[in-house]
């Protein structure tokens, strides 16, 4: 369940026993699995909690967000390289380990953006 805005460029999430105010530069990667929703930071602290992703992305509704996957939505700040890996394209971040899934359907306006704004000279 997520708690409301707290103010701007902030969100309250509720996690199990607490409430914890994230930062939305501090997020780089929100995944859910089974109505489960993990959030990687910048830090590399990981929140898990119950609810789902659309409602996050409507509370995110930043420029640097975007669903790379139905079940993954990311801080496209923190794309450090875009991958195919054995036939199936990942996001690799500059900040965490965990990787993010690339849909085909997100997979241009990902690398398109990234290329963009990454990369005069190609």
């Amino acid at each position: 369940m997520i708690a409301a805005v707290t103010q701007e460029g902030k969100t309250a999430f509720n996690c199990r026993e607490e409430i914890i105010i994230l930062e939305h530069n501090d997020i780089v990667l929100c995944s859910v699995n089974k109505k489960h929703v993990t959030i990687h930071t910048k830090t590399g602290d990981i929140y898990t909690f119950f609810g789902n992703l659309k409602e996050i992305e409507d509370r995110l509704k930043e420029k640097n967000f975007v669903r790379c996957h139905k079940s993954c939505l990311i801080n496209a700040d923190y794309i450090k390289r875009i991958a195919n890996n054995l036939g199936a394209w990942e996001i690799e971040f500059n900040c965490i380990e965990e990787k993010a899934p690339l849909s085909r359907r997100g997979r241009k306006m990902i690398i398109e953006r990234y290329l963009s704004e990454n990369c005069t000279s190609c």
